[in-house]
């Protein structure tokens, strides 16, 4: 079983350490744009054998989406499943960025704790080997450390492991006691890394040397002695596919062909000693295309692909005539005679992996929104749910205290409730504001105390349909208990962090009967949290109602849905003999590289709906960015989805202060901001300027202001006109940053206290530099340096008047419009 795909693509990697003379050619892939340039972009091409899509029959085999707790910027990376009713999903999910982890249980997805991290990360991927041994693994993304968490049945937890620099993409288990994680060590040169899970520890396993200058991306587990392994290996001004398999003493490297001048594989799976497939994708200077690649025991040989398809990520198998790929908006079957491009109804959700439980069972997990802003988990299926539910796999005990609504067409919900000591506990209580969240509602801006205490938390399904919000408003009386109890909505809940993932609350003590709203989009799962205000006194009844004019479904849950209490087993894999093929080894040659990246934008296909993540890369390398620069990855997210450029020498210049024309570009390209601009504003900016729409669209949006006209000799006004000025090459501040950033995403939290010894309650700045810090987006500086002595709190500063550069706008823009800044994006 092929267990994960990897959101971190192989070729962006890759292409870090291309070599000087590359940066030539790459210049020619550029076109100048005033005193920057943008990368090439490629068209979408629609291919004539994608069968038309048409409304998805209600029984019957076919790909339909699955609703799942749909939260505001996060992703799936990795599915695995180990029953109709047993499936586990992971990826990564912001406020704050972190892990996000969910379960099938045959009727709905349920987000599960996660491990507190302390960092940004990104997820590989998932394998599941029972109801209690699961597996995701990944990396942190300040730092390059690796990231191995574990599913014991009860709870994630992150496990210890030997830590080298690099990242992991994929892991795959035949066992509790043989699991392999793959990916890369970071070095000079970076070379492959494989980590071993023999039971009580993790181990790397030792790689032979044509591994050197190499990155692994996908592995697939037959037994303790059947292991394969893919990806590729750099080579001056270009990389070839690599592939390796493990006979249970060492590796055998197996070079397979490398069309193109640059060539990767991302998937693999075996399904015999002599039928291996693997998948990825190859190109020249122009669009990549699909690479398919098929071991028969002594070879591997080229399989043609369906034209006009760039690559997949993530393949798994039913058996030899029954084979899944996907990649980006592209779903690929195997017939046994042809790859065949299959489509998906309804909308081109982009897919970062699949996972075959049996051919009539298969998942696909990934993403969905627009081009520029909020992008949204999504789970697809591929079954007959008409079919009758498998008798050989035992029923699962539902969560405690639950109990099943029926939906009605406004007011969802009206329930009576108490609160007992035998109800579960949180640690903490969402700061008071004082007032009642409003539609859209708004962010926790601090955690009160960190007081136990008892609750009840009751989840409600918003249906799914097109992307429309609902605002939702939340009423609870007080009846057995006044001044004693407090409610918050969530998308998701963490009784140990009451802060994360907050849209809505009462604003204070409930006395008598108080109602607070949020707004939500279709298809979101949220929950509704009663707790108690004094710690061990309880409630004896409260009402609470919950309505939305657009309806509702619910499950009432007087605990946090546990962990599943069952015991399937995994269906065992088939015995499947080691092989031990000879193979010549050549060792790789050594060359000096330079940095560069490959990745892929985030274009709009020519289309009347809502535009989406595509398969067209664009090449980008800046001298000053290298790899190991404290902002490459976020001038790399930004700069593979076309939201910024460099300079026509080749730099991009990260130290020096940004403009207020380029923080206009930047912020209006990354909002997705497209409109006609309309007529000229400023006087200093004319419809010649080479930031005139991006200026008058974030202006048109109360997103940015100019000054009035006559304030300085050298902005006299103009009659009859007399429009102010905008300045468009004056340096901004990190305040101006924050305000600009917050408004076009459209935060709208109402935060309260102080933070940051330079920012108290009143200063002009205060409620957007709250805003982006309450999501993780800024961050200050620790007290105690020259002029910042620290307080009787130890509050660092923000420094609100220091000013930007482009490296950390590019940070702050890519945490807030593109969070976890995972690039390319080709899938």
């Amino acid at each position: 079983m092929l267990a994960v795909a990897r959101r971190l693509k192989s070729y962006a990697l890759a292409l870090a350490w291309l070599a000087a003379s590359l940066a030539a050619s790459l210049a020619l892939m550029v076109r100048p744009a005033g005193a920057e340039a943008v990368g090439r972009s490629y068209p979408i091409t629609e291919t004539a054998d994608v069968a038309t899509a048409t409304p998805t029959p209600a029984c019957g085999m076919a790909w339909r989406q699955v609703p799942s707790p749909m939260i505001r910027w996060s992703y799936l990376a990795g599915v695995s499943a180990l029953a109709w009713d047993d499936a586990w999903a992971v990826g990564v999910t912001r406020s704050p960025t972190g892990t996000l982890t969910m379960h099938w249980d045959g009727t709905q997805w349920s987000v599960m704790s996660s491990p507190a991290v302390s960092q940004d990360v990104s997820i590989g991927g998932v394998t599941a080997i029972s109801h209690n041994d699961v597996w995701a693994v990944g990396y942190y993304d300040n730092d390059n450390q690796l990231l191995t968490m574990h599913w014991d049945g009860t709870q994630w937890s992150v496990v210890p492991n030997p830590s080298p620099d690099g990242a992991l993409y994929d892991v795959d288990a035949s066992a509790s006691n043989n699991v392999w994680a793959a990916g890369y060590a970071r070095g000079n040169p970076n070379q492959s890394l494989v980590m071993r899970w023999e039971g009580s520890q993790w181990a790397v396993v030792p790689v032979p040397f044509e591994a050197e200058r190499t990155t692994l991306v996908g592995v697939d587990v037959v037994a303790p002695d059947d292991v394969w392994a893919v990806g590729y290996t750099m080579e001056t001004n270009s990389y070839r596919a690599f592939a390796m398999h493990w006979g249970g003493s060492g590796w055998t490297v197996l070079p397979p062909p490398s069309p193109g001048q640059y060539s990767v594989l991302d998937a693999v799976v075996a399904l015999a000693p002599d039928d291996v497939w693997a998948g990825g994708y190859a190109m020249d200077s122009g669009a990549p295309w699909t690479l398919f690649e098929h071991w028969d025991g002594s070879a591997w040989s080229v399989v043609p692909a369906p034209a006009n398809t760039f690559g997949v990520s993530a393949m798994d198998a039913a058996t030899p005539d029954d084979i899944w790929a996907v990649g980006g908006t592209e779903l690929l079957h195997w017939d046994g005679t042809s790859w065949s491009l299959v489509s998906t109804p309804s909308i081109s959700p982009v897919l970062n992996d699949i996972d075959v439980r049996a051919g009539d069972d298969v998942w696909s997990v990934g993403e969905y929104g627009p081009s520029y802003g909020p992008k949204y988990n999504q789970t697809w299926r591929y079954n007959d749910p008409c079919a009758p539910i498998p008798t050989s796999t035992p029923t699962y005990t539902p969560a405690p205290s639950t109990v099943t609504a029926t939906p009605t067409s406004t007011a969802c919900v009206t329930l009576q409730g108490s609160i007992t000591s035998n109800d579960p506990v949180q640690i903490g209580m969402v700061a008071r504001s004082g007032t009642p969240s409003s539609c859209p509602g708004r962010g926790c801006s601090s955690v009160g105390d960190s007081l136990p205490r008892h609750y009840k938390i009751y989840e409600f399904y918003f249906p799914y349909g097109s992307f429309s919000t609902g605002c939702f408003t939340v009423t609870l009386e007080a009846t057995g208990c006044p001044g004693n109890l407090y409610s918050a909505a969530y998308t998701t809940f963490d009784p140990n962090n009451v802060c994360q993932n907050v849209e809505g609350d009462t604003g204070d003590f409930v006395s008598g009967s108080v109602s607070y709203s949020f707004e939500l989009y279709r298809g979101t799962t949220y929950r509704v949290v009663v707790h108690e205000a004094v710690p061990d006194s309880g409630c004896s009844s409260y009402t609470l109602k919950v309505s939305t004019p657009l309806g509702c479904y619910y499950i009432v849950t007087a605990t946090p849905t546990p962990g599943p209490t069952f015991t399937p087993t995994r269906t065992p894999t088939p015995t499947r003999t080691a092989i031990s093929p000879s193979a010549t080894r050549t060792q790789t040659a050594t060359a000096t590289l330079s940095a560069g990246v490959i990745c892929t934008p985030t274009y709009a296909a020519t289309s009347t709906s809502t535009p989406f993540p595509t398969s067209t890369p664009c090449v980008i390398a800046f001298s000053d960015v290298p790899a190991d620069s404290a902002f490459y990855s976020f001038v790399r997210c930004l700069a593979c989805r076309e939201i910024i450029s460099g300079y026509s020498d080749g730099t991009f210049r990260p130290g020096n202060d940004i403009t207020r024309g380029q923080i206009a570009k930047m912020v209006s390209n990354a909002a997705g901001f497209s409109e006609d601009p309309g007529p000229q504003i400023y006087e200093d900016v004319p419809p010649a300027s080479p930031f005139y729409a991006w200026i008058n669209r974030l202006s048109m949006r109360g997103h940015m202001t100019g000054y009035l006209c006559g304030l300085v000799p050298e902005e006299p006004c103009e009659p009859p006109a007399n429009r102010p000025y905008f300045r468009p090459n004056a340096s901004a501040t990190r305040g101006q940053l924050a305000k600009i950033v917050s408004n076009a995403a459209g935060f709208g939290s109402d935060p309260i206290g102080l933070f940051y010894t330079d920012v108290p309650q009143g200063h002009i700045f205060y409620l957007w530099i709250m805003r982006l810090t309450q999501f993780g987006v800024m961050r200050g500086y620790p007290c105690g340096g020259e002029g910042e002595p620290c307080d009787d709190a130890n509050r660092p500063y923000f420094r609100p008047f220091a000013n930007v550069t482009r490296g950390q706008a590019s940070k702050i823009v890519a945490n807030t419009f593109s969070p976890g800044c995972l690039t390319p994006t080709r899938r």
